[in-house]
């Protein structure tokens, strides 16, 4: 069941709102004028968003703090242990959701789709999902699709 709802949001507005959340947060501190937990932030979504290293991102930026000290604000800034940033980034997120979809569990629909691939993997083993012969191959290319549905809203998680 679909609903007559159909949103859009572009990529400046996920960038705001994923800056906002972690500002509000409070995950880093500010590190002097130029590493400011703004900037640390943007340039660590901004890191993340493309796909390359912290030090790439700030060598992208003409304005924007050296690699080294984006290092050293990330290191002074971030909580120590793995356990309280996740926890900080958990309590993050659940804040923006609606007050309905605040519990611990919730049934999940998943769907997983196999694409048959009759070549070698490039790389590794890993790239490929191996399974009962179908279509005249035991390699596949696997997509897998976890979705909520609630009150006629799907909320895709992964």
């Amino acid at each position: 069941m679909r609903s007559g709802k159909n949103c859009t949001i572009t990529s400046g507005e996920v960038y705001s709102w994923g800056r906002e959340c972690l500002l509000q947060a409070k995950l880093v501190k500010d590190h002097g004028w130029r590493c400011t937990a703004a900037v640390v932030l943007g340039i660590v979504l901004r890191a993340a968003a493309r796909s390359i290293s912290v030090s790439a991102a700030c060598r992208d930026l003409a304005k924007g703090p050296s690699d080294q000290a984006m290092m050293t604000a990330l290191e002074d800034g971030l909580p120590k242990t793995l356990s309280v940033l996740e926890r900080r980034l958990n309590e993050a997120l659940v804040a923006y959701l609606p007050r309905r979809m605040r519990r611990p569990a919730w049934e999940a629909a998943a769907d997983l789709h196999l694409s048959p691939y009759y070549g070698r993997p490039d790389k590794s083993r890993n790239e490929i999902f191996y399974g009962a012969a179908k279509q005249g191959t035991k390699r596949f290319h696997a997509y897998a699709t976890i979705c909520i549905v609630q009150y006629g809203q799907r909320y895709t998680l992964a």
